[in-house]
């Protein structure tokens, strides 16, 4: 149940502890992604990603652009106009949401030191101009050319700032990948080119990660670069002193240090460019004093004589003295503190363990004064004017003054968490987002200066004076600190246009260009002007690592969001209209930590069962009929291992569950609205890999796809039949094996799909480098090349307005409007009316009205059709007491209409019930029904005409029934003639009718008899509907008057069987109305032929005689469902059975 208490608690908490950390919240968890990263791309095989693959596939991409397409182009192979091409790509946001910034600089281009440079986590560099008058900082992307890489390290030439230099890959920051080297940029920023060392085609493994650069200040040619590979063993420092044209290898980690370990940050004495010093992950710090050519250690860190180690460190050197050092160190082990601080004053030859002073903080006694992120987040920074003032970044910003005995006073300046000096009263500075990851400093030379940060939620600078950033309220920042509680700051927010936000997922709120979506490190946020046709604000509503979030799409008040770990479950009723507070927390959905509530939180919904809301653990799936009011949990058995979720668009009875396929585990598909799951076919035999997402089509309820992200295997898997076969749309070796592609498609990491509905030959796949799209239906490849960036794409949902929503990991939050979507409608349940009886008469009769379903209504979303009335009947000539028909999964609906006797000499009237409205459905042929009201009155106008039909059902073996006609007298104005029209799913080869048309001359009874017709193909129950197409001399009502069926008396035709027989040719395959069937000579004679669908119900048989001059037969199945249909051709023993695809 939903804790409407909540508000309550959680009002009193923001009021009378600040920021503290709120109940339900959760903190970021960045070692959750790199596992999820690690699962979906690291083969458990070995053969995995090279660095640098994601720019060689973008550049091979736009270099075969279209060439693929038409040499895999073949007779049969239909192509359509690329939806692409006619979409507007619009760039939503949010304008204030940033994401994390692990490098930025001062624009030395700039001597006001007002410019900044910005490098983030897979949104490019950007520039930031800040106008010291209004306080507004005005950005601009700087690499909208080249893929949204993870870039960690800036540095700029001082002598020649129109050189530049950035620097990618996280590996050994806690990040989940490698880069991609080091671009350069020679024009102030405007164009980038990569200058990594280029091996067989392919970067050099031991520039994957570039963390650190240093640039002579007197030569823009001569740069220091800290790297790693994968792995730590192999970390190095390289030199270049011709631009990076060449690099010399001037340090090897393991060499010297005997260990594994990965130099992390090499800075150099800013009096001195001769003098540098290079902190490495588990090791001492390094040293060079010939400007980084050859390097030594320096001594060990005190502090560790009893043990421990220390792992990631960080250090900076004294603004005026290049032989003091100081170092931040993340240690670890057996009764040691999680972080300390150390300094040496003579170039490392010793250190000294920094702790608090018995006069300082009690808060930081014990070197408690980090969190346990330290590999992480970790920066230091010296005051330019004071070498005793040192500025260190984990969770929070600390400043320590160093006294004379060596010992430090701390303080918190800001305080995130409220964690620090834990009292009760609102902290300083909370409103500046935690997880620090580097700080730099600009001065006036004389003595004051600026602070200028980069964490989680992006840029932070502190006011400028002689003490900056000690203030409270003397910080700009993002909006919101950490959870959603906006700053309160009285500045503006200087991250404003800087967007950069890793989105995991996001939703559009239907009628409306309101977006909601979680990101990484930031929450959860939702758009607040949704009047907006671009960019726009938003609010930050939920907290922690936001995932995926579900709005309703019947009530666009509804909405549920998520954090990590199922946690932070929570439901808004009123659009969101007052931000976070208008969300309410939710009981269980979150499950027990024994099930495995997975880091990357799914949460799925359907339009059509739009109260119906899924989620999974490791062990099971959860789900609610009642838009989480209430919550049930089914735990699956051994051979399914949850990570993803996936409700079938075009039927949502069809629930696919699971993440990893192997010999003992697979996905699992419920045919029940997720009650219960039964495993699938493997796509292939010993597979083993987890899929990084699972897809269905928005009109083909059979189809299903399953997304992969291994190197050089298979990308995208598609089923036609519910998961029983599969065949690989991205062209790699069968069987799951290594290989190249054959069609197009790039070798990266692929995250989401969406079909057009409109034309199910346009596929669109998001991947690492962006948007690729095929025209047709997968058989080649071609990225798109617009506005949208080469960015990672998390995710895409099918939206109403004519849009498909994109969820960009760098980049926020995207549309694509297609002109062809702007009338999309989720596929619903079709339904059929007819009248029990078309003509009634005056005195009193009724007549009810019947209907057919194509398939089964949802059990949580009744149909519901409401009737207009017209015609010439007068209200008191009927009674229709009840305009509404509502129809449930277990109860049929029932609505009638009657006459009423009078005395008036009238001619026949005529009622019109017209389908004014429906609900969770669509009329499947007429939306109208006519009826005649006969009247009695009058001697001299023609008969009325009445028909009953004496049995509702026939056996197919012969058996018959009668439609049995009745006048109201006897013939007056000439032979009443009546033409019959019959529909229904069975076919004109399964009856056989006496009479049609039927002459009555005299008297005033009439019969026409139908009679089944035997066959040997096992069907499903068919349907034949009855109308009355024309009537002659007689009054009535044309249109249905009623239905019989057949009831079939064949074996099934297993659904998993195919059989091969020569001289058959079917097609098109896919096929939109029509099949083909193409029969040579030795099929001559009586043929006959069956359609089934996928549950192996006959929806169509027709018996054909083939010859020379007759040898191709149409069979036409408009009038069913889109998806999978098996086509049986049988001639006495011998036998072809075949599956088909129907496509719109």
């Amino acid at each position: 149940m939903i804790r409407f208490y909540f508000a309550f608690i959680l009002i009193f908490f923001t009021v009378s502890c600040g920021e503290k950390l709120q109940l339900g919240e959760k903190a970021t968890d960045i070692k959750g992604w790199v596992e999820y990263q690690k699962k979906i791309k690291d083969h458990e095989s070995g053969n995995n990603y090279y660095p640098g693959y994601r720019e060689v596939e973008l550049e091979k991409l736009l270099r075969n652009k279209n060439l693929i397409q038409f040499s895999n182009r073949s007779s049969d192979t239909e192509f359509s106009q690329s939806a692409a091409d006619k979409s507007t790509f619009t760039e939503r946001g949010p304008q204030n949401a940033s994401g994390r910034t692990r490098a930025i600089i001062i624009d030395r281009a700039d001597p006001s030191g007002n410019t900044y440079l910005a490098a983030s986590i897979g949104g490019g560099i950007w520039r930031g101009v800040y106008n010291t008058s209004t306080l507004n900082m005005t950005w601009s992307n700087l690499t909208p050319d080249i893929e949204n890489l993870d870039f960690v390290s800036l540095a700029q030439s001082e002598s020649n700032p129109s050189v530049m230099y950035a620097g990618t890959g996280e590996r050994a920051l806690s990040g989940d990948d490698n880069g991609s080297g080091i671009y350069k940029s020679s024009d102030g920023g405007n164009t980038w080119s990569n200058i990594t060392p280029i091996v067989s085609g392919k970067i050099d493994a031991g520039f994957a990660n570039v963390y650190r650069i240093i640039v002579d200040p007197n030569d823009s040619n001569t740069l220091i670069i800290a790297t790693q590979y994968k792995y730590y063993c192999q970390s190095y420092l390289f030199k270049s002193t011709d631009g990076g044209a060449n690099f010399s290898l001037v340090y090897d980690a393991l060499s010297d240090q005997g260990q594994c370990i990965a130099v992390t940050q090499v800075v150099y004495a800013p009096t001195d460019f001769s003098i540098q010093y290079a902190a490495t992950r588990g090791g001492n710090v390094i040293k060079s004093v010939d400007s980084g050519s050859s390097w030594t250690q320096t001594s060990d860190f005190d502090g560790f004589e009893g043990g421990g180690y220390y792992s990631r460190n960080e250090i900076a050197v004294s603004h005026s003295d290049p032989n003091i050092i100081y170092a931040g160190i993340k240690s670890g082990g057996s009764g040691m503190p999680p972080f300390m601080l150390n300094v040496s004053y003579d170039g490392g030859l010793d250190w000294h363990h920094v702790e608090e002073s018995d006069k300082g903080n009690s808060e930081y006694l014990g070197d408690n004064w980090i969190g346990q992120q330290g590999g992480y987040n970790n920066f230091i920074a010296i005051n330019p004017f004071n070498d005793r003032e040192v500025y260190v970044g984990d969770i929070n910003i600390h400043k320590f003054s160093v006294r004379d005995d060596t010992t430090k006073i701390s303080q918190a300046i800001t305080d995130v968490y409220s964690q620090i000096n834990s009292d009760g009263v609102p902290k300083i500075n909370g409103y500046v987002h935690p997880d620090q990851h580097t700080m730099t400093t600009f001065s006036d030379g004389i003595s004051k200066f600026r602070l200028i940060v980069g964490n989680d939620g992006g840029p932070a600078i502190s006011d400028f004076s002689s003490d900056p950033g000690v203030l409270d309220k003397s910080w700009q920042a993002t909006e919101f600190m950490w959870a959603w509680t906006p700053s309160g700051s009285s500045k503006p927010p200087i991250d404003v246009g800087y967007r950069t936000t890793q989105f995991y997922h996001a939703t559009k709120v239907k009628g409306k260009n309101q977006y909601l979506g979680g990101t990484q490190d930031n929450g959860t946020y939702l758009t607040r002007e949704p009047n907006s046709n671009g960019l726009q604000e938003a609010s930050r509503v939920g907290s922690g690592d936001g995932f995926e979030s579900v709005t309703h799409w019947e009530d666009p008040l509804r909405m549920m969001l998520t954090c990590q770990n199922n946690g932070c479950a929570k439901i808004a009723y009123d659009g969101g209209v007052n931000g976070p507070w208008s969300f309410w927390y939710v009981n269980d959905f979150e499950q027990d930590d024994s099930e495995g509530n997975p880091f990357y939180t799914k949460l799925e919904s359907s339009k059509q069962d739009a109260d119906m809301i899924y989620g999974i653990t490791n062990n099971g799936v959860i789900r609610s009929e009642n838009f989480g009011d209430s919550w049930e949990y089914s735990k699956l058995g051994s051979e399914y291992e949850g990570g993803e979720i996936e409700v079938s668009e075009a039927n949502p009875r069809f629930v696919y569950a699971g993440s990893y396929i192997s010999q003992n585990t697979s996905i699992h598909l419920s045919k029940d609205w997720g009650k219960t799951f039964e495993p699938i076919n493997h796509p292939y035999t010993g597979m083993g890999g987890y899929v990084s997402g699972i897809y269905s089509h928005p009109t083909e309820d059979s189809t299903v796809y399953l997304l992969f992200s291994y190197h050089e295997r298979a990308k995208v898997l598609e089923s036609k039949d519910l998961g029983n076969s599969w065949k690989d749309l991205s062209g790699y070796p069968d069987n799951f094996e290594t290989g190249t592609s054959s069609n197009g498609f790039p070798n990266v990491g692929v995250n989401a799909l969406v079909v057009m509905p409109f034309d199910p030959n346009i596929i669109w796949i998001g991947t690492e480098i962006g948007l690729l799209e095929s025209t047709d239906a997968g058989n080649s490849w071609n990225s798109v090349n617009s506005n949208l960036p080469y960015v990672k794409i998390n995710d895409f949902e099918i939206a109403d307005q004519g849009q498909i929503v994109i969820a960009t990991y760098g980049r926020g939050i995207w549309t694509a409007t297609i002109p062809e979507l702007m009338d999309f409608k989720p596929k619903e349940s079709g339904i059929s009316l007819r009248l029990s009886k078309d003509t009634i008469s005056e005195d009193g009769d009724i007549s009810f009205i019947k209907y057919d379903l194509s398939r089964d209504v949802s059990p949580h979303s009744p149909m519901k059709l409401v009737f207009s009335v017209s015609g010439n009947a007068s209200a008191a000539d009927y009674e229709f007491p009840k305009d509404t028909l509502t129809i449930t999964n277990s109860k049929p609906g029932n609505i009638s209409i009657s006459s009423i006797q009078d005395v008036i000499d009238e001619s026949y009237e005529t009622i019109k019930l017209k389908v004014s409205h429906i609900e969770n459905g669509e009329v499947i042929g007429s939306d109208e029904l006519n009826l005649v009201i006969e009247d009695d009155d009058n001697a001299n106008s023609p008969p009325g005409v009445g028909f009953n039909i004496n049995r509702s059902t026939i056996n197919e073996n012969g058996d018959s029934f009668d439609i049995f006609i009745q006048l109201s007298k006897e013939p007056n104005q000439g032979d009443v003639e009546i033409l019959f029209g019959f529909d229904g799913t069975a076919s004109d080869d399964d009856f056989t009718v006496s009479d049609n048309p039927i002459k009555i001359s005299s008297g005033t009874t009439g019969k026409v008899t139908l009679t089944a017709v035997q066959d040997e193909i096992d069907e499903p129950n068919e349907s034949i509907i009855l109308k009355v197409s024309s009537i002659s001399n007689a009054g009535g009502a044309l249109g249905s008057i009623g239905s019989v069926t057949i009831l079939d008396d064949d074996e099934p035709v297993p659904l998993s069987l195919e059989v091969v027989s020569e001289g058959v040719h079917i097609y098109p395959n896919p096929f939109v109305d029509d099949i083909k069937i193409e029969l040579d000579r030795s099929w001559d004679g009586d043929v006959e032929v069956s359609i089934y669908d996928m549950f192996g119900r006959n929806y169509k048989t027709k018996n054909v005689i083939n010859s020379s001059s007759n040898s191709t037969h149409q069979i036409n199945i408009s009038a069913y469902n889109y998806g999978l249909f098996i086509i049986k051709v049988k001639q006495k023993e011998r036998v072809l059975i075949k599956k088909l695809i129907r496509r719109n």
